[in-house]
């Protein structure tokens, strides 16, 4: 599994997007309209299809691959919970 930041711009089908990125495997919400998934899915383009499907090609959307090491991967101040999660799904 990979862990992948989602960030997208917000439109009036925001709801469905976010169904869609929480159904694809464990999440964690950054912010409105950004997250951190961890998903079976094996590359960004694999994932930004499955979440854009046939109807939302022209979302302006952003998928990254992280593969981050908890020692040197990431650093910053935050909720507990983002570390936390970062620490088991990472």
């Amino acid at each position: 599994m990979r862990t992948y930041l989602v960030k997208y711009k917000p439109d009036d089908n925001s709801s469905i997007i976010n169904d869609r990125i929480r159904n694809v495997g464990k999440y964690y919400t950054l912010a409105d309209c950004e997250f951190l998934v961890k998903s079976e899915f094996n590359t960004s383009q694999q994932l930004y299809n499955y979440i854009v499907k046939e109807d939302y090609k022209t979302l302006s959307i952003i998928v990254i691959a992280i593969d981050a090491r908890v020692v040197d991967g990431y650093w910053g101040v935050s909720k507990k919970e983002l570390w936390d999660w970062l620490k088991n799904n990472g």
